[in-house]
């Protein structure tokens, strides 16, 4: 299993549309055995999803996220669990493993941010 979580300035970003890369984990037996940061050169609708999709990401650990990029992911086969408290990020996914992890499952409403560009929010 991978574990995406996207990330600004080393930590959980507050908004998945607006991170500026995503700490990768690899899981296996219920223990972490891999940690690597995916950059992204361009961010286009659509395009995180298709990103994690084409690297084997089975799981989104997020903080704020809005209907579309919940559905892009989910559409590409990624399990989403949003609204994450903002921690280490190792210890998320040791929550996530353990079936412990807190999160809030509202949206992002996006009255907040501009999307004029894109017909699609991330």
């Amino acid at each position: 299993m991978k574990v995406a979580i996207p990330t600004a300035n080393g930590e959980l970003s507050a908004h998945f549309g607006h991170c500026e890369a995503f700490v990768l984990f690899t899981v296996e037996n219920q223990q972490i055995v891999k940690e690597e940061i995916l950059t992204h050169s361009e961010h286009g609708c659509g395009s995180y999803p298709q990103m994690l999709k084409s690297v084997g990401c089975s799981v989104v650990l997020a903080g704020g996220l809005g209907q579309n990029a919940k559905t892009n992911l989910q559409d590409n086969g990624i399990q989403v669990i949003h609204g994450v408290s903002s921690a280490p990020l190792k210890l998320l996914v040791e929550q996530y493993i353990a079936g412990n992890i807190v999160y809030d499952s509202s949206l992002c409403d996006h009255e907040h941010h501009d999307h004029s560009d894109c017909s699609q929010h991330h």
